[in-house]
């Protein structure tokens, strides 16, 4: 029994006492490696100390169950994009619980948000080299306590070894209390005081809670991955001059975003909000000081979040990030001497506003999780010349930089990053699709000419409903590159 516990980063309390059973409801991919892991993850479990059941029925209703019900429910997320499996049963409710583990033997889709990370490859696994030749470099993952830069996936290797750290730290440490089952079964349940209670107090994702003290964000261009990578093992073993150990988090070159890939306004969005909440989360961001660093609108668009942050932090919003510069030549990091983008309210709101465009977690086209609010039905800016959604999911960017262009770096202000959309080249995706079936010549309306290649195609995810049944849960996004 308990009467306290955390919903996302909120403390729940009640005055009723939820009884909390150790169970653990397992999703499995509707295929024979499926089944396989399942029975994998029922053996794991029972070890661990959980009562496990597997479930093949894919529906909101089971899924509400096993998340409002159960100590731990397990996601098997694995596909090829055509097959929909535990997705159908994955309620809008996930983001919000730390013992809803998502894993998969396939990457996720981009705009899911898994309250604990790490339980799937990252894109774009297996692959091992972009279209260029260049060789795909992944995140770097701890594993059993020992840094790795592979996900091992024979015999489920690095995803049976997460889901282990997982499952030992929510028996020792329950993270939310959990509902009776036998009144789940009930048709009127979901509409139920004790259901309407735990939503009514959800708060923030799990995944927007602030990282320990000691937790750092690396802005830095991607061609200094490498040094990035060592920067970081070093400031976690030995310590940096002028800020002592740390622990900094390097956002891998394909993690989110390849620098040469083709995305549409509505991705870069996206990926701009996954970015805005690793940056509020951190208590320092630290920029990686090289002569190219304006160079790209990714580093611009981390650099202009962090004055969001120091903005609204000025009005006393939140605690924002520490911004400090970590100089190569001199092997020290030294406070912020003048990159800190400044602005003012209006200025301010208009980037939030646009980063919640598309923001992850629940659905693309981006939908509130709990239906309250509607998207705006006219974008508030131009996407090659348009502002209609089909343009901001659909007409594909490259950055003129990126290219080989003659262009001047950003400046570091919020117009440069707002107009650095309307100067990239755009090209309908349909069109692109063609040249890299062809000849993989591709000529934008300005005369541009751009060699494209197909690479591993990417996925969203859109929440199902019980209310419409017909929505297309998963959309394969195919994904472009632009080679030298």
């Amino acid at each position: 029994m308990q009467r306290e516990g955390w919903i996302g980063v909120r403390p729940y309390r009640r005055a009723k006492e939820i009884h909390v059973a150790p169970t653990l409801t397992v999703f499995p991919a509707p295929d024979v490696e499926g089944a396989r892991l399942a029975q994998e993850i029922v053996g794991l479990g029972t070890t661990v100390g959980y009562d496990c059941r597997i479930e093949t029925e894919y529906s909101l209703r089971t899924g509400m169950r096993a998340q409002l019900c159960d100590a731990v429910a397990v996601y098997d997320l694995t596909t090829d994009g055509t097959i929909v499996g535990a997705y159908r049963a994955l309620s809008a409710l996930y983001t919000f619980f730390d013992h809803v583990l998502l894993v998969s033997r396939t990457p996720l889709p981009l705009n899911l948000l898994p309250a604990r990370a790490g339980g799937a490859p990252p894109y774009p696994y297996p692959a091992k080299q972009l279209p260029d030749g260049s060789p795909v470099r992944f995140p770097q993952f701890s594993l059993s306590g020992a840094p790795s830069d592979e996900w091992i996936g024979d015999g489920n290797h690095s995803l049976l070894t997460w889901l282990q750290h997982q499952l030992r730290d929510l028996i020792a440490n329950p993270t939310a209390p959990r509902l009776p089952r036998e009144p789940s079964f009930d048709p009127l349940w979901p509409y139920s005081d004790d259901v309407r209670g735990i939503v009514a107090d959800l708060g923030s994702p799990v995944a927007w809670r602030r990282e320990s003290e000691d937790s750092v964000f690396l802005s830095y261009r991607g061609a200094r991955y490498e040094a990035a990578l060592q920067l970081a093992s070093r400031a976690e073993s030995e310590g940096i001059a002028g800020a002592g150990r740390k622990h900094i988090r390097v956002v891998s070159p394909s993690e989110f975003a390849m620098e040469r890939e083709l995305m549409s306004a509505g991705r870069r969005w996206m990926v701009i909000s996954y970015l805005r909440m690793l940056i509020f989360n951190a208590p320092e961001f630290w920029i990686y000081q090289t002569e190219d660093y304006l160079g790209s609108w990714w580093t611009l668009a981390e650099l202009v979040l962090a004055g969001v942050a120091v903005s609204k932090g000025e009005e006393g919003l939140l605690q924002p990030p520490r911004l400090r510069v970590y100089d190569p030549s001199a092997d020290q990091v030294h406070a912020d001497d003048g990159m800190l983008v400044r602005m003012g309210k209006r200025v301010r709101t208009r980037v939030e506003y646009l980063s919640g465009l598309a923001r992850p977690g629940v659905s693309s086209p981006t939908l509130d999780p709990l239906g309250r609010q509607k998207r705006p039905t006219r974008l508030p800016l131009k996407v090659g010349g348009r502002r209609d959604w089909e343009a901001f999911w659909n007409l594909l960017l490259i950055d003129r930089r990126t290219i080989g262009e003659s262009s001047p770096p950003y400046a570091s202000t919020v117009k440069a990053f707002l107009d650095g959309l309307g100067e990239m080249v755009p090209f309908d995706e349909r069109y692109i699709a063609a040249a890299s079936a062809s000849d993989g010549i591709a000529w934008a309306r300005d005369g541009t000419r751009l060699r494209v290649a197909k690479f591993v195609p990417r996925m969203l995810f859109t929440v199902p409903s019980s209310v419409h049944p017909e929505r297309e849960i998963l959309r394969l996004l195919p994904t472009f590159y632009a080679l030298p």
